[in-house]
């Protein structure tokens, strides 16, 4: 099985954005962020899967946990998976 990663660069002006289209089914196996500057209060990120029309604050989220811009800097946070949450994405889906 091949393996895609997704790499994106967000800054403040990032909300409720997409970074990433399917263009096959695959599965959600990794997520993981590092932050090199601290956001400011509560800055944090949460990966969401989006169907359809889903607009992207509307996604489910992938982890448990989101990933915090205010941690300490170049240290890479793994959030855990939530399997129940469907770690499969079609075609399509973003």
């Amino acid at each position: 099985m091949s393996r895609e990663f997704v790499s994106a660069q967000l800054d403040a002006n990032s909300v409720d954005g997409v970074i990433f289209i399917a263009t096959r089914p695959m599965r959600v196996s990794a997520i993981r962020g590092v932050n090199s500057t601290n956001g400011g209060s509560g800055a944090a990120v949460t990966v969401r899967k989006c169907t359809g029309t889903e607009a992207p604050a509307s996604g489910v989220a992938l982890h448990s946990t989101a990933i915090d811009l205010v941690a300490t800097v170049n240290v890479v946070q793994s959030p855990t998976l939530i399997p129940a949450e469907g770690l499969e994405v079609a075609a399509g889906d973003r």
